[in-house]
């Protein structure tokens, strides 16, 4: 308020009725005095409870991985070393540089992102459609193959693994869709030495985490205006047509990030590789136990438990290098799928 008007203001209603509404410059230890005392001390404890919490959190999240990272660059004698915490006293690439030929990683690398993008882009494709068919297409049982959807989120995987793992052993297609004996006897397959039946999984929306991607995408298209589509029917395009042309490209950051969850997953998929496919050269399977093997068979060392580990750090990290930096790049599109997907928390 300007002082011309303050004064108007005194010789209206008087000095004490215009400081109480006027703000003053205080001093320091006012403005201490007013947040630990005053109405803004709740929102001020608040706010320092909550980055605390935060903090512990993204500690107790990183605090694994940055341990592997330092061990990773540390030698034998500074992990024996009591003075080093942390920090290590030389810098040490030899354990990189042995396991990138002893495992074999340029190999594991190119098997694991050509297997995770395809199986990725095949689950990114089925669940969308899916998804965009619980949303804009109304027929009986509609809710209820969207609660399954969820349903199967809720279902351990443990649960499944003996009867997927006997049906594809012995997978018949004519049982997919007869009940009982089929009229003409086909020969089973045995489809649990090789991708076909992780393949299968996943253009079928079926892959243990496909309910989530179909729960996210189908929000997405709800919230889109129907307007939109009628349109595009008063046009003359059809549902496909529609589909392809008008909802697609506004979903765009919600694909990518479909695409980059079902991607992290299968390249971190041990669980279905390890009875679907066992024998596949992939990272996730590959580098168990990678460290202790080069030890025990190049170096002649058994029982040596902090060389294992020195070693084996160093494939976790080559291991989650490549998603960390998928990560980075790819942040904002998480951002923007949330936003426009409709989802509040």
């Amino acid at each position: 308020m300007e002082k011309s008007e303050k004064i108007k203001r005194i010789n209206e209603v008087g000095a004490e009725e215009v400081d109480r509404y006027v703000p003053t410059k205080m001093s320091g230890w006012q403005k201490f005095k007013r947040v630990i005392l005053g109405k803004y001390a709740v929102k001020f404890l608040w706010g320092i409870f909550r980055s605390v919490l935060l903090i512990g959190i993204c500690y107790l999240v990183i605090y694994p991985m940055l341990i592997a990272l330092i061990t990773s660059f540390m030698t034998s004698a500074d992990v024996y070393d009591p003075t080093v915490i942390l920090i290590p006293r030389t810098i040490n690439v030899d354990s990189y540089v042995a396991m990138w030929k002893f495992a074999d990683i340029p190999t594991l690398y190119l098997n694991s992102f050509l297997s995770s993008a395809i199986f990725a882009l095949m689950q990114m494709c089925s669940c969308m459609l899916v998804a965009y068919g619980l949303a804009r297409f109304k027929f009986k049982g509609n809710n209820i193959m969207f609660l399954l959807c969820i349903f199967t989120l809720m279902v351990p995987i443990q649960m499944l693994t003996t009867s997927m793992y006997f049906r594809y052993q012995a997978f018949n297609p004519l049982y997919m869709f007869t009940f009982g004996e089929p009229l003409y006897r086909v020969p089973n397959i045995d489809l649990t030495r090789g991708w076909t039946a992780i393949g299968l999984l996943s253009a079928t929306a079926t892959m243990y985490r496909n309910g989530l991607f179909v729960f996210l995408l189908r929000q997405y298209f709800v919230n889109q205006p129907k307007e939109l589509e009628e349109a595009a029917y008063i046009d003359g395009a059809g549902p496909f047509r529609t589909f392809a042309q008008i909802m697609l490209p506004s979903a765009l950051p919600m694909l990518v990030t479909v695409f980059l969850f079902a991607f992290v997953w299968q390249y971190n998929d041990r669980y279905y590789i390890g009875f679907l496919n066992p024998s596949a050269k992939v990272m996730a399977t590959q580098i168990i136990g990678m460290g202790s093997k080069y030890v025990v068979s190049v170096l002649n060392i058994t029982g040596d438990g902090v060389l294992n580990s020195l070693y084996q750090s160093a494939c976790t990290v080559m291991h989650i290098a490549p998603v960390v930096i998928l990560y980075c790049f790819c942040q904002r599109f998480f951002v923007q799928s949330i936003e426009r997907s409709g989802m509040v928390g």
